[in-house]
């Protein structure tokens, strides 16, 4: 099925009063660090050419900054997210941030920064399963971020921008993406991957594209009086 590549607006009579070009989905991976650390932002655009064809992503800005505290973090998403909200037809925006290192505080501030746009809490593990949902947050295997990164890759879905001046350094990461498994647990050591492995551009970008991959408004988390109403309409 070939997706429409236009949207209509109606005014109230019912007439054509403006047609738009299909409203673009982002998503904004945001990697949360100590001001010690590294913080990193990346921006993907999300497109599909049919309904049934897999999404290709552009990742069109990435930043990284160290020596800011995260509860200043939330501003500076907002405003990277207005500048989405800028694009014509205003675009759906979803952020994707990683509290698994500053804790639930970072959703306190990322909720009181008035970002405009869905926010989803990823806290990343070293188990095997995924848990949570889009409004209480994801518990999220590390080695799941990595399957959907080079699932993407692999499939060369994913495009960097030629003009990001920190493309060099997200492909040295890339490099160090890597996954080790504990054959005693079974489970991948987390921890000691991230105390030796310079990893926050890439867990941003990683984040966007395992959301973008996933299905997150299942149909299973959909309150049953939404569902009612959407029948009814």
């Amino acid at each position: 099925m070939i997706a429409d590549p236009y949207r209509v607006i109606r005014d109230q009579y019912g007439n054509v009063a403006e047609v738009l070009p299909p409203r673009p989905t982002y998503l904004v991976g945001v990697d949360l660090a100590q001001a010690s650390d590294y913080t990193a932002i990346a921006v993907l655009k999300r497109t599909k050419a049919t309904d049934d064809a897999p999404a290709v992503y552009d990742l069109g800005h990435l930043e990284r900054f160290q020596q800011v505290p995260y509860t200043r973090i939330g501003g500076i998403v907002r405003d990277r997210v207005a500048a989405l909200r800028g694009i014509r037809p205003q675009p759906d925006v979803t952020v994707a941030y990683d509290r698994t290192a500053v804790g639930a505080a970072a959703g306190d501030v990322m909720e009181e920064a008035g970002i405009d746009g869905r926010l989803v809490a990823i806290t990343i593990h070293g188990g095997d399963q995924v848990s949570g949902d889009e409004h209480h947050g994801f518990r999220v295997p590390k080695r799941d971020l990595v399957s959907a990164t080079a699932v993407v890759m692999q499939a060369e879905r994913l495009r960097i921008s030629t003009q990001l001046t920190l493309a060099p350094v997200l492909a040295e990461e890339l490099g160090n993406f890597k996954m080790t498994i504990s054959k005693t647990t079974g489970h991948d050591s987390y921890e000691s991957w991230r105390e030796n492995v310079h990893d926050d551009m890439v867990l941003a970008t990683a984040m966007g594209l395992w959301l973008g991959e996933r299905n997150v408004w299942d149909w299973t988390d959909i309150p049953p009086a939404w569902m009612a109403a959407w029948l009814r309409a």
